[in-house]
C-alpha cells in the first residue's frame, strides 16, 4: 500500500508539473505575441511618421496641407525653441539665428518686434543726463567721424560736464563763481587745458570754462580771469585732421579788440571742441583741417601758422622758422 500510494503521488506532482508548465509556455508564447503584436504597430506608426516627415519635407514650401502640415508645425515649434534661448540681450546686439526658408517673414517679423521691445526698454531705462550725454555724443559723430584720426578713441567714454578734480572743483566754486562769471550765468562745462601765447608760442596751464554766455579761460592756480570771449564773437573753432590735441577759436577782431584768436591744447580736443559748438550753438563754425598747417589771426592784423608733421613722439613747440611745430606720433 505503502508503494502504491508514492507512486501515485508522484504521478500526481508530475502531472500537475506538467500542467504548470504547460500554462507558462502558454502565457509566454501570448505575451511574446502581444508584445510582437505591440512593436509592430510601434514600428508601423515610426514609418509612418517618418513618411509623412519625408513628404512634408518636399512639399514644405506650397501652402499648408495634410501632406506638410505635421512637418510645418515641427519646424514652427523648433525655431522657436531655438530662438527662445538665442535672443539678442541689447540693442546693440545684432545676432539672430538663422531662420528655415518657410519662416523667414515671421523670422523678420519677430526680429523687428524684438528689437522694438529691446529699444522701448532701453529708451525707457535712460536718465535725462544719459540722454544728453548720447546726444552730445551724436554732435561730436557728425563733427568729427571719418574726419579726425582721434575720434574712433573717444567714442567709449561719455563726455562729462567737468573735467577737473575735486579741489580744483572747489576753487572753481569758491573763485570763479563769486569774482569772475556773472550772477545770471551757469556753468556748462569746464576742464584744464593749455593756451599758446600768440606771440612766441609760449605755453600756458589753465582752465577753460563754458558758461551759457561766455567762454572762459582761467588761471591755473588762482582762477583769475586771463581771457573771456563772448559767444557771438567766436567765427570758428578749428582743429586738425591728425591725433593731435591743438585747436583754435577763431574769434571776430572788429569785436574783440586786437588780442587775436586763441591757440589751445587739450588730451580730450573732441569733447571739448564738441561742448564749445554745443553751448555756443556754433555747429556750423567747427572746421577740420585736412591740411598741414593752420592760420591763426594776431594782433595788428597779423596772421601766424601752425604746422602739423609726425613723428617719433608727440609734441608741440615753437619750430625754428618761428612757427607753431605740432608733432604727431606715428
Amino acid at each position: 500500500a505503502t508503494i502504491v500510494q508514492a507512486r501515485y503521488r508522484g504521478f500526481a506532482q508530475k502531472k500537475k508539473f506538467r500542467t504548470m508548465k504547460l500554462a507558462a509556455i502558454m502565457l509566454q508564447s501570448h505575451w511574446r505575441r502581444v508584445a510582437a503584436q505591440r512593436l509592430l504597430k510601434r514600428r508601423r506608426q515610426a514609418a509612418e511618421r517618418l513618411r509623412g516627415f519625408i513628404k512634408g519635407f518636399i512639399h514644405r514650401l506650397e501652402p499648408e496641407c495634410d501632406e506638410n502640415k505635421h512637418f510645418i508645425q515641427y519646424t514652427k515649434y523648433n525655431y522657436l525653441m531655438k530662438l527662445k534661448g538665442q535672443l539678442p540681450r541689447n540693442v546693440l546686439d545684432k545676432k539672430w539665428p538663422p531662420a528655415p526658408q518657410l519662416l523667414q517673414k515671421t523670422s523678420q517679423l519677430l526680429k523687428d518686434l524684438c528689437m522694438r521691445n529691446l529699444t522701448l526698454s532701453y529708451v525707457k531705462s535712460i536718465t535725462p543726463g544719459r540722454k544728453a550725454q548720447m546726444e552730445e555724443k551724436v554732435v561730436a559723430e557728425s563733427l568729427f567721424k571719418g574726419k579726425k584720426e582721434n575720434y574712433p578713441g573717444s567714442i567709449k567714454e561719455m563726455f562729462v560736464d567737468s573735467r577737473l578734480e575735486n579741489t580744483q572743483q572747489n576753487m572753481l566754486w569758491s573763485t570763479f563763481d563769486t569774482k569772475v562769471k556773472q550772477a545770471d550765468e551757469k556753468v556748462q562745462y569746464s576742464a584744464p587745458v593749455t593756451k599758446f601765447d600768440r606771440h612766441g608760442y609760449k605755453s600756458r596751464k589753465r582752465v577753460m570754462v563754458l558758461t551759457d554766455k561766455h567762454l572762459y579761460l582761467l588761471d591755473e592756480k588762482s582762477y583769475l580771469l586771463k581771457d573771456k570771449v563772448p559767444y557771438q564773437q567766436i567765427t570758428g573753432v578749428l582743429t586738425s585732421s591728425f591725433s593731435d590735441g591743438v585747436f583754435v577759436i577763431t574769434i571776430n577782431m572788429d569785436e574783440n579788440g586786437s588780442k587775436g584768436d586763441l591757440i589751445l591744447h587739450s588730451d580730450r580736443v573732441v569733447e571739448n571742441v564738441t561742448k564749445i559748438v554745443i553751448h555756443g550753438k556754433k555747429s556750423d563754425a567747427c572746421r577740420v583741417i585736412s591740411e598741414t598747417s593752420i592760420t591763426h589771426g594776431i594782433s595788428g592784423g597779423k596772421k601766424g601758422c601752425i604746422e602739423f608733421t609726425r613723428g617719433q613722439t608727440s609734441a608741440v613747440k615753437k619750430a625754428k622758422n618761428g612757427n607753431l611745430c605740432v608733432m604727431v606720433a606715428q
